[in-house]
């Protein structure tokens, strides 16, 4: 599903203002970070119908679903 992170202990569908640059993405990979329960690690992809597709970024979002960091991959 576009702009869903998911884990097993938490789910969220981020909102226009807490995607990365703004773009729709499709999740890649997401885990509970190791050093800090409280955030979610992931790579996200961009879709076709973003402004940058095919973009790759590594995100770090909170359990509520604010986006922490971003860092792009490619």
């Amino acid at each position: 599903m576009q702009n869903v992170i998911s884990t097993p202990s938490c789910t969220f569908t981020a909102t226009p203002f807490n995607r990365p640059f703004g773009n729709s993405f499709k999740t890649l990979l997401a885990l509970v970070s190791p050093m800090h329960t409280n955030e979610i690690e992931c790579v996200v992809e961009c879709t076709k119908d973003s402004k940058e597709p095919g973009r790759t970024y590594y995100c770090i979002y909170n359990t509520a679903g604010t986006l922490v960091s971003c860092s792009t991959l490619n």
